[in-house]
């Protein structure tokens, strides 16, 4: 148990320390409210014993900063020489635990500390079976086996209880998003608010006004002041998705705010502190726009100090019937359905599709084959789902006008073959020879087949001994 004393008068505060030493052995000490909060922000701490009068921040602002900015619930006892109905009042009112006097009645301070410090672990005990509880039940959790996304979810959680600056890349729809929430909650802060800015979603002048807040007056509309998200996501995480399509003078200010902490509203000359870890993402290749001078290098190494990279759904499709699993129960429940899952076929399709569109796009598919499912029938291998089914994705769409003869039959014949080798494959369970004679086809001409529709027989694999994988 980590206790932090705040006591400008040294002579008190070796005699508190000292009364204390022999029941705990963790005592911090600082002369000032202002160095104590920052300890206080960074680390974890399980009780705070402060002075009422103090100069630079007193007592009761110290307070207030901990109950607002740090933990609400984190137990505070403030001890006063001056002790008086008011002044207690004013400190229980901001949360204080236990208001005690000087000279110190350590046989009175030691049984209030025994008992909050009791309390104390009740309430983190309680945090951490919510956090695996929520855990459990949470649909936006990450999920898979992949080597791949194995290595980068076990760098997100050891980077999550630092302070540093993550930087996720990954093409669109891979779930950068899902590692960012994954690294706050695993974090620290994980009691405060995860605030998601989309830096492409809003113009220039918008997008610092939502960024760091405006004051009344400060451009026309602006009737009230507002406060910006970098507020809002105090004693939070702060995610910055798209951070690639930040305009260049917010990329200076947002450099300033990670080099300086602080921060001005729009129309203000005050400098505001800020609180909040950046996560930030991108699709983009941000090495690339600082070569080409879109994007500023003192900000990309900023951002850059943990990179993490998701990759594409292509690269790890061991873990697409995990998360067809896992979307499957999502919307099942929903839309209040059984689903069992898919047929052979479909799921033998399925496992050849690429997902460009990635974890985004294999979740639309899910949903919409769990909205197109009949409502009172279990979704079994006797469902038709021919219409859902992302063979139907092979089909290039229909375009305006008539192409040319040859171009149509052309059209025709490549969809007729390639759904035909996902049927003969997921038949043959995978085992090219068995398929090729099925096909009365020669191996090597099937083969060759295969390759040009981008088919791999090991996709298309029951599990168990058989021959080699043919790429």
């Amino acid at each position: 148990m980590t206790i932090v004393i705040v006591e400008d008068t040294a002579a008190h505060r070796v005699l508190l320390k000292q009364g204390l030493s022999r029941d705990y052995a963790n005592i911090v000490e600082f002369s000032s409210a202002p160095e104590a909060l920052d300890y206080v922000k960074a680390h974890t701490v399980d009780l705070v014993i402060s002075d009422y009068m103090m100069p630079r921040m007193d007592g009761v602002e110290f307070l207030r900063r901990i109950k607002t900015e740090v933990d609400r619930e984190l137990p505070v006892i403030v001890a006063t020489a001056f002790s008086s109905i008011e002044n207690a009042v004013d400190v229980f009112k901001l949360g204080a635990s236990d208001y005690i006097p000087k000279p110190y009645n350590f046989k009175q301070l030691l049984l209030s500390m025994e008992k909050l410090l009791r309390e104390r672990r009740l309430v983190l005990e309680v945090r951490r079976l919510r956090r695996e509880l929520e855990e459990i039940r949470r649909p936006d959790r990450p999920i898979g086996k992949a080597p791949a996304f194995v290595a980068l979810l076990s760098r997100a959680r050891a980077v999550a209880s630092s302070a540093a600056s993550v930087l996720i890349t990954g093409e669109p729809g891979t779930g950068k998003d899902r590692i960012a929430r994954e690294i706050h909650l695993l974090s620290p802060r994980r009691d405060g608010p995860l605030v998601p800015v989309n830096c492409a979603a809003l113009p220039e002048n918008l997008l610092e006004s939502e960024l760091f807040g405006h004051e009344k007056g400060a451009f026309t509309g602006a009737d009230t002041e507002k406060k910006g998200l970098v507020e809002a996501a105090q004693s939070g995480t702060l995610f910055l998705d798209e951070i690639g399509a930040m305009p260049a003078p917010l990329q200076a200010k947002l450099l300033h705010l990670l080099q300086d902490g602080s921060y001005r509203r729009v129309g203000s000359t005050v400098a505001r502190q800020a609180n909040a870890r950046i996560v930030s993402a991108t699709n983009g290749d941000l090495t690339r726009m600082v070569a080409e001078g879109k994007f500023r290098s003192d900000l990309y190494y900023r951002l850059l100090v943990v990179p993490i990279v998701v990759p594409p759904l292509r690269e790890r499709k061991e873990d697409v019937p995990l998360l067809l699993h896992h979307f499957m129960e999502i919307y099942a429940r929903r839309d209040g359905k059984k689903l069992k899952g898919y047929f052979p076929e479909a799921m033998q399709a399925i496992l050849a599709y690429d997902w460009p569109g990635n974890v985004r796009e294999l979740e639309n598919f899910v949903e919409r084959t769990a909205a197109l499912a009949p409502p009172d029938e279990e979704w079994s291998n006797e469902t038709p789902l021919a219409t859902a089914s992302p063979v139907a994705a092979f089909a290039r769409p229909a375009e305006e006008g008539v192409s040319t003869f040859a171009d149509e039959k052309k059209q025709v014949v490549e969809k007729f073959e390639r759904e035909y080798l996902i049927r003969v494959l997921a038949a043959a369970g995978g085992n090219v020879s068995k398929a090729a004679d099925m096909a009365d086809k020669n191996r090597s001409e099937f083969h060759s087949l295969l390759k040009r529709y981008g088919l791999k027989s090991k996709d298309f694999k029951k599990g168990g001994a058989g021959e080699p994988d043919e790429d």
